[in-house]
Parts: C-alpha cells; sequence; structure tokens
C-alpha cells in the first residue's frame, strides 16, 4: 500500500495525514477550526456558481419550496413523545426476586416493624423472614425452615 505524504493545512499550516479515502480533495485537517473553514469556503464556491446566485430567492424558487412543503405535511412539526405506560406489567417473578436480592443486602440488619430477622425469645435471629422462601439451606445459614 502507497503511504501517503503529509500535508500542509489550507486554516492552519500545520502538517497533517489526510484521509486515504479522501486523498484527492482533502485540503484541510480534522481540527475543528479548521472544518468550520473549509466548510465556510465550500459554501462561499457554491454560491459563487452562477447556477446557485438566486437559488434562495426568486419566484421560481418560492413556488419550489411551496410544491415542496406540499409533499412534505408536518416536516418540522415536533414529533409526539413515546407513550410513558410500559407495554406489560411487573411480573410477579421479578419482585420476589428483588425481595430476595434485598433480604441478602440488608442480612444481619433489624428494620422495626418489618419482622426480620426472626429472632427467638432470647432475641437471637434464626433466620430469613417468610416471604424469601426460595433461598436453600447454605443461604439461611443451615437452619432448618421456617
Amino acid at each position: 500500500m502507497k503511504c501517503s505524504a503529509r500535508r500542509k493545512c489550507q486554516h492552519c499550516k500545520e502538517f497533517y495525514l489526510p484521509d486515504r479515502r479522501n486523498l484527492h480533495h482533502q485540503r484541510y485537517c480534522s481540527e475543528a477550526a479548521c472544518r468550520r473553514q473549509s466548510k465556510a469556503e465550500s459554501q462561499r464556491r457554491w454560491v459563487q456558481n452562477p447556477d446557485n446566485q438566486n437559488y434562495f430567492s426568486g419566484p421560481q424558487n418560492s413556488q419550489r419550496v411551496k410544491e415542496w412543503r406540499k409533499r412534505n405535511p408536518g416536516y418540522w412539526r415536533k414529533k409526539s413523545p413515546p407513550p410513558q405506560e410500559s407495554l406489560q406489567d411487573l411480573c410477579r417473578a421479578q419482585v420476589a426476586q428483588d425481595e430476595e436480592v434485598k433480604t441478602i443486602e440488608n442480612r444481619g440488619r433489624y428494620f422495626p416493624g418489618s419482622g426480620w430477622p426472626r429472632q427467638n425469645s432470647l432475641g437471637h435471629g434464626i433466620g430469613l423472614c417468610r416471604r424469601s422462601k426460595s433461598f436453600d439451606a447454605s443461604a439461611r445459614g443451615g437452619l432448618g425452615r421456617h
């Protein structure tokens, strides 16, 4: 593959490696200021073309725009936001799984009124709450079923 030579940017005068796909016409580097200058120069050249000098004005061009607007109604109108409602309700299995995760995260903590962790008459914790029956014995610390 042929190695491309470095070029000098027409705006900032720094050397750059042109993109291999645009070797034949790239004259500006990829810096933001240079890209702006490249666009301004391109637009200036386009407007200087005699065919384009009255492109945005004149009766035939205003008629062209009116016809385009008839063919494309609502082009500039804002799109309505998508509906906020979900397509289906929460799955009960997901809710149960969330309860199990909360139980694991809060192991060893006592939340008054929640009934967790269960305590025996001496005040010692003896296992998980009834909402999480799906844990195996290793997750319950080897204790029996409640």
